[in-house]
């Protein structure tokens, strides 16, 4: 077919065509549109109300507990519920079963599958996070909690249910989370003041019994290098038991951590043989000063005491002189000066976690409280009513442009009016 003999649409064409069949084309459009202008005066109508807060980390214990903080280098998280999961819980089957059992929605939705009135819920509730600006991952700033809902009074009141019951969820949980993490560091603070009492008691012993009175400045500066790591590696391991408690032990905050305390733990035994080594003082030493701090108490005191006391004018011999009493009064002193460091790391944490736990709240500061509508939030009659002109304006052309289909078909019986009489004794239309 040439480009002459293809057909083009012509505005004349067009004009006359619309003339032609305005009664029908007047009709289609004027009853379509009545009847959406019908629609949206009988659609119910719905109104919303709206509620803004912000979740604030205000559990840090008030002044006393912001002063703990700064005087303890010892990173630390509350646990407590974050603005994205504070959204979680807001869509949670929990909240809507409490949101449906206290204003019976099964009957006001009219719907007795519990499944589809959790749906219609969730339909009728818009929840909305406001997020800082920046490029990647931003954090939630604000969340608005909007519903819907037939009864202007009815909306009011779910939207406040919803906030009483995410505070009182939210609340419940940071509860839960202060007293594990309260607990953890209770039991390592207990352990800690009976091994710091046990150290006291057997150093303290040793001095009497060896007549030795105070260390060395070269000793006590290594110890306190040695009990501030190992200081560490108990705050370490107290990050990691609560992380597990809380993450799964393949997390990668959770490797991080066990990645930082071996590395310390390693520094910390390097520490340590160089410490003894240093004060062994000769090389056999290590056979005479083997065993555990206990038992070298009981083996290496006597002897000290009886060389002491025999040798000429000299009642406290250096400790470089005796070295199996310099190895053992090293390990005691050692000991102390660990448990000590570790006591001025757990303790502050175990003070601030009981002005935690005394503290706790859902962190929740509204922001707007959840207003009284007094206009419709739907239908919106307007579009409503547009939408039906336009759909009858489709209608109207597509009426008269098959009605010239089958006029012209009848006069010429082309290939396709031929096509569409066989579709119709198909369906068994044999008008």
């Amino acid at each position: 077919m040439s480009n002459g003999d293809r057909p083009s649409v012509n505005i004349l064409d067009l004009l006359l065509l619309i003339a032609r069949y305005r009664k029908r084309i007047f009709l289609i459009v004027f009853g379509i549109t009545l009847v959406a202008l019908g629609a949206s005066l009988v659609w119910p109508k719905t109104y919303k109300s709206t509620v803004r807060f912000a979740q604030y980390d205000s559990g840090g214990g008030g002044m006393a507990g912001s002063l703990i903080s700064s005087l303890v280098q010892m990173p630390f998280s509350s646990g407590r519920v974050s603005a994205e999961q504070s959204t979680i819980i807001l869509r949670s089957r929990t909240m809507q079963d409490a949101v449906i059992d206290r204003f019976d929605l099964a009957e006001v939705y009219g719907i007795s599958v519990r499944e589809y009135v959790r749906e219609e819920l969730a339909n009728n509730t818009i929840i909305e996070e406001a997020r800082e600006g920046g490029i990647g991952f931003s954090p939630i700033v604000s969340v608005s909690l909007s519903v819907t809902d037939r009864s202007p009074e009815r909306a009011k009141e779910i939207a406040e249910f919803y906030m009483s019951q995410l505070d009182s969820m939210m609340t419940g949980i940071n509860r839960k989370n202060a007293e594990m993490t309260l607990r953890t560091y209770e039991r390592r603070y207990l352990q800690n003041v009976q091994e710091l009492e046990e150290a006291e008691q057997a150093l303290t012993a040793f001095q009497e019994e060896a007549g030795i009175l105070e260390p060395e400045s070269q000793l006590r500066a290594m110890m306190s290098t040695i009990g501030e790591l190992r200081a560490q590696m108990v705050g370490l391991d107290v990050q990691i038991n609560i992380a597990k408690a809380t993450l799964r032990d393949s997390a990668p905050q959770v490797m991080e951590l066990e990645k930082q305390r071996a590395e310390v733990e390693k520094v910390y035994n390097d520490l340590i043989r160089d410490s003894e080594r240093e004060f062994s003082g000769s090389a056999g030493t290590g056979s005479g000063a083997g065993s555990g701090t206990g038992s070298s108490v009981g083996s290496d005191a006597g002897p000290g005491t009886g060389s002491r006391t025999g040798m000429s004018g000299d009642l406290f011999p250096p400790m470089m002189e005796m070295p199996k009493m310099g190895l053992e009064y090293a390990r005691l002193f050692r000991e102390r000066t660990i448990q000590e460091k570790i006591y001025e790391l757990i303790y502050p944490q175990y003070e601030q976690q009981k002005m935690l736990l005394d503290d706790t709240n859902s962190g929740i500061r509204l922001i707007d409280e959840a207003n009284l509508p007094t206009y419709k939030h739907k239908p919106k009659r307007a579009l409503i009513v547009i939408a039906g002109f336009l759909f009858s304006i489709f209608v109207a052309f597509f009426s008269i442009t098959f009605s010239e289909f089958v006029k012209r078909g009848q006069a010429s019986g082309d290939e396709n009016y031929q096509k569409y009489l066989k579709l119709k004794e198909q369906f068994g239309d044999k008008s």
